[in-house]
């Protein structure tokens, strides 16, 4: 191992660097090897990947506002407001903002792999948790 490498790799330990997603400390991560390994660019001999992911899971809109949808998914806003009411049509809009908040985060090449928005959040969530209880 070259100098700067170890200079870089001992830099991490010291700050407690992990994965965003599953939590692993760098010094336990795989790096990556090569272009396309596992994703697109070449991140050859790095642990970690600033990506950009969404923080919530897929947000449910509720079934009794099942009718007052467009046929694209999208609420109706004559509709909404005339059965429910303006102010719980713009709660109901701002909820929905609020759940496509996208942030980064730093992922290692197992975690870089998982597309589902679903999946990801609950690793995601799964492995904060229980590294608080360790």
């Amino acid at each position: 191992m070259d100098e700067e490498t170890h200079k870089k790799e001992s830099d991490t330990t010291r700050f407690n660097i992990r994965c965003d997603c599953c939590n692993r400390p760098v010094e336990e991560l795989k790096p990556f090897v090569g272009p396309g390994d596992p994703s697109v660019g070449d991140f050859t001999g790095r642990r970690l990947v600033k990506v950009w992911r969404y923080d919530f899971s897929e947000p449910e809109i509720p079934s009794e506002y099942f009718d007052c949808l467009t046929k694209n998914g999208e609420i109706d806003e004559q509709k909404f407001t005339k059965k429910y009411s303006r102010e719980k049509y713009e709660q109901t809009c701002e909820f929905l903002a609020r759940m496509s908040i996208v942030s980064s985060y730093w992922l290692c090449r197992d975690c870089i792999l998982i597309e589902d928005r679903d999946e990801f959040c609950k690793k995601r969530d799964n492995c904060s948790e229980s590294s608080l209880h360790q």
